[in-house]
C-alpha cells in the first residue's frame, strides 16, 4: 500500500467504513496511531456488524500481517477476534479489542510506511463474507546523533580556538529532531532544536560538557549522551624568576612560578643568555592549573660581570607557550666610592663667604681595576628643609654649581657594571656671600 499523507489517512481510516454483502466494518484507534508512526504494542477496535434486517454475525475474525508490502490473505489461518463486547455470535454488531504487538520479534517487526497491515473479515449466519484492512506504519527503532567539533571527530585533546560543535541526528523513517545543551558547573537539561541538526560555538575556555540526543517522530528517544569538549586559548603564566643578582662564576640553581588556569603546564626550558640549557621534568603529572615552582636540576654561573639574562620557556597540554625572561646583575661584593670636591679640593666643614661666590661640585667614582667598573653616578641638591628626592646623573662636563647663599645638602651615590649600588652618602656645603648690616642710631 503506498504511503499517504497523514491529512488524507485520517480522513480514511477515521470516517471510511467498508461495507461487503451487507456486512461492515469499522477500525478505530484505543492507543494505535491510524494517522502517524507507532513505536510500542498498541490497541486497536474493530466493529463488526451486519446492518439492517441482517442475518445475524456467525464469525468476527482477524490476523495481521507484516512485511514491507503487506496484503490481507484470501485464505490460511485467521483468528477468532476476542474481547469482542457483545461475544460475536448470533448479534448484529459487536465491538472486539486487539492488542497489535510491535517491535523486534513480535508479530509486527517489519518497519516502515504501512508494513504493519490489520485484515478484519466477517461472516454472517447467511454465509455472506465481509472484510476490511488498516495499515500502520511502525518505527520502534531510536535515531542516532552525531557530534563533530570543527567539522572532524571531536577528540579528548585541547583545543586551542574556539570550537564549532555540529549535531546531527539520523532516522530513515518517521524523522528526527535533536536535543541539546551546553553546561561547564551546573548540569542542563536538552532542548528541542527544532531540526535535525544543529550547531553552536564554544568560546569559553575550560571543559564544556555537551549533553544531547535526538527523539524521532514515533517518540523513540535516544539515550542520553554527552561530549566533552576541552578549550585552551591562553598560554602558561610565568613568574618569579629567581635569583636576581649573582657574583660573578657563582653557581645557583634557578626557579621560577608557573600556572595554567585550564590545561595545566606540560614542561619548561631554561634559558641562560638566550641560550637553552635544561629540561625540566616532562611529566605531565607534575604541573597543573594550580601553579608549581619549577627548578632547574642543576647550577649555572655567569663568568663576566654586569646585567645578564635568564628565562623559562614553558608549554601547556594544550600546546600553547609561554616564554618569559627577566634581567640578573652578576657583580663583585663591593660596590663603588665616590670622592667629592668643592673647587677640585676637599669641601669645607665651615662656612664659604664672600671670597667664593661660587662652588662646584666635582663627583668622582672609583673602583678596583680588577672588578667591573663605574657605571654612573647620581646626584641631587637639597637643603636640610628641602630635602631632595630626585636624582640624576652625573655629568663630569657640566658638575652641578651652588651660587645662592644657605646651607646645601648634597646626596650622591655611585653604581658599578656589576650592578653593586653605593649607599647614598650626603655632603652639606653652606655659603654665605653676604656681609653683616651695621647700623648705628642716635
Amino acid at each position: 500500500m503506498p504511503y499517504l499523507p497523514n491529512k488524507l489517512k485520517q480522513i480514511i481510516f477515521l470516517a471510511t467504513i467498508f461495507f461487503f454483502f451487507f456486512l461492515a466494518f469499522e477500525i478505530s484507534a484505543a492507543s494505535c496511531e491510524l494517522t502517524d508512526w507507532n513505536k510500542e504494542d498498541c490497541e486497536l477496535t474493530i466493529n463488526y456488524s451486519d446492518p439492517g434486517d441482517g442475518s445475524g454475525l456467525s464469525k468476527c475474525l482477524y490476523t495481521i500481517v507484516s512485511e514491507a508490502s503487506p496484503s490481507c490473505p484470501t485464505d490460511g489461518t485467521w483468528s477468532d477476534a476476542s474481547n469482542c463486547d457483545p461475544p460475536c455470535s448470533d448479534v448484529l454488531s459487536c465491538n472486539c479489542s486487539t492488542t497489535v504487538p510491535i517491535g523486534s520479534g513480535k508479530t509486527c517487526a517489519t518497519q516502515g510506511e504501512g508494513t504493519c497491515r490489520i485484515c478484519s473479515k466477517a461472516i454472517d449466519l447467511a454465509g455472506n463474507i465481509g472484510t476490511t484492512t488498516a495499515a500502520l506504519d511502525i518505527d520502534y527503532t531510536p535515531p542516532q546523533t552525531t557530534i563533530k567539533c570543527d567539522n572532524a571527530d571531536c577528540t579528548n585533546v585541547w583545543y586551542t580556538e574556539d570550537v564549532s560543535i555540529t549535531l546531527s541526528c539520523t532516522d530513515n523513517l518517521s524523522g528526527c529532531t535533536v536535543y541539546y545543551c551546553q553546561y561547564q558547573t551546573t548540569e542542563c537539561t536538552p532542548v528541542s532544536s527544532g531540526a535535525s541538526s544543529a550547531s553552536f560555538t564554544i568560546t569559553n575556555e575550560g571543559t564544556t560538557t555537551v549533553r544531547y540526543y535526538s527523539i524521532d517522530g514515533a517518540g523513540n528517544q535516544e539515550s542520553d549522551q554527552s561530549k566533552s569538549v576541552k578549550l585552551d586559548k591562553s598560554p602558561p603564566n610565568i613568574t618569579n624568576i629567581s635569583p636576581t643578582s649573582v657574583l660573578i662564576n657563582e653557581e645557583k640553581y634557578y626557579s621560577a612560578s608557573t600556572s595554567d588556569a585550564y590545561s595545566g603546564v606540560d614542561l619548561c626550558y631554561f634559558y641562560q643568555d638566550g641560550t637553552s640549557k635544561e629540561t625540566i621534568d616532562t611529566d605531565p603529572s607534575q604541573y597543573g592549573a594550580a601553579g608549581c615552582d619549577v627548578t632547574t636540576a642543576n647550577k649555572y654561573s655567569f663568568s663576566t660581570y654586569g646585567t645578564h639574562n635568564v628565562g623559562f620557556l614553558c608549554y601547556d597540554l594544550a600546546g600553547k607557550s609561554q616564554y618569559t625572561t627577566r634581567e640578573i646583575t652578576v657583580g663583585e661584593e663591593n660596590p663603588p666610592t665616590t670622592e667629592i670636591k668643592c673647587n677640585d679640593t676637599t669641601c669645607l666643614v665651615v662656612w664659604y663667604d664672600a671670597t667664593t661666590s661660587t662652588i662646584t661640585v666635582t663627583l668622582d667614582c672609583d673602583e678596583p681595576a680588577e672588578e667591573s667598573g663605574c657605571k654612573v653616578t647620581k646626584y641631587c641638591v637639597g637643603t636640610p628643609v628641602t630635602p631632595c628626592t630626585t636624582f640624576i646623573d652625573y655629568v663630569s662636563g657640566s658638575p652641578p654649581e651652588i651660587t645662592d647663599d644657605g646651607v646645601w645638602d648634597v646626596k650622591y651615590y655611585s653604581i658599578d657594571l656589576a650592578g653593586n649600588q653605593e649607599e647614598t652618602r650626603t655632603k652639606t656645603i653652606k655659603l654665605d656671600t653676604t656681609p653683616p648690616i651695621i647700623e648705628i642710631k642716635e
